[in-house]
């Protein structure tokens, strides 16, 4: 994943970890369009991470591995 990241620096405008209010908020991961590119944020133990993307693809395999990792169910992607 370190080669996956170090690869798409150059995509990634910021990447902030913000607390949440409350702990009792459960585990989450969005990927949202933002303007031309696209982010995730990822919601775990009350700190709010966020990480941008160029290209959807790239957001939506580290929301999957974000997912994977947070033992959350993978996403559905039905139209």
């Amino acid at each position: 994943m370190g080669f996956f990241l170090l690869l798409n620096r150059s995509f990634l405008p910021y990447h902030r970890h913000l607390p949440c209010a409350g702990s009792d908020v459960e585990d989450s991961v969005k990927v949202v369009k933002l303007g031309d590119g696209w982010a995730v944020y990822v919601l775990d133990g009350g700190v709010v991470t966020s990480q941008s993307f160029k290209f959807e693809a790239y957001a939506t395999a580290w929301a999957d591995g974000q997912r994977s990792r947070l033992k959350l169910p993978p996403f559905d992607r039905r139209p």
